[in-house]
C-alpha cells in the first residue's frame, strides 16, 4: 500500500502510513521524491505532533527529517 501510494504521488498519505507503522524508510521516500521536500518535511513535523505519542520515537523522526533536510540543500 505504501508503495502504491508513492508510486501514484500521494506522499501525504504515504507520509501517515508511514509514520503510523514507523516505516523510517518509506517515510524517507515519501519525502525525497516529493516535488517540494521542505514542505513535505514541515507536513511530516505536524503529522508527528498530532499523532506520535511516543517521545521517543518523535525523536527519531526529527532526527530523520533534520538529515533529510540537511541532505536536501
Amino acid at each position: 500500500m505504501l508503495d502504491k501510494c508513492i508510486a501514484d504521488a500521494k506522499y501525504h498519505q504515504a507520509i501517515r502510513m508511514a509514520i503510523e507503522c514507523r516505516r523510517l524508510d518509506k517515510l524517507e521516500e515519501a519525502v525525497v521524491r516529493s516535488d517540494n521536500v521542505h514542505a513535505t518535511i514541515n507536513y511530516c513535523i505536524d503529522v508527528s505532533h498530532s499523532f506520535v505519542n511516543k517521545r521517543e520515537y518523535r525523536v527519531v523522526l526529527a532526527n530523520l527529517l533534520y538529515w533529510l533536510s540537511r541532505a536536501t540543500n
